[in-house]
């Protein structure tokens, strides 16, 4: 879905094998779209990846309520929470805010 609405795209299964693909990826990274999860969370692995000089943007994504993210200290000031469920243009429109990029409004569904 992203890559059709224009993104490249470099996918990880884990936060450590984005690590790896960011340390050895050639280009820059604008954004890092992750999952808050158990494990090495979506948290470290961005601690990480926006502490080389490249410094993407962040955009997390939860099934958690939103107040039990801040409760555990997941939301910072200039970080960006996408609550499942969402749309897939939810998904582009916030992807494209956060890259300061024009949001490309999609026309209405027909009824």
């Amino acid at each position: 879905m992203l890559t059709s609405s224009g993104f490249d795209v470099l996918e990880a299964e884990s936060g450590e094998q984005a690590e790896r693909l960011a340390a050895t990826h050639a280009g820059k990274i604008d954004l890092l779209l992750t999952v808050i999860m158990p494990g090495k969370s979506g948290r470290e692995t961005a601690r990480h990846i926006c502490g080389n000089e490249s410094k993407p943007q962040v955009v997390y994504m939860s099934g958690y309520p939103n107040d039990t993210v801040a409760r555990h200290g997941v939301l910072e000031p200039g970080i960006s929470l996408l609550e499942k469920p969402f749309s897939p243009a939810q998904l582009v429109g916030t992807i494209r805010k956060v890259l300061q990029l024009p949001v490309i409004e999609s026309p209405p569904e027909a009824a």
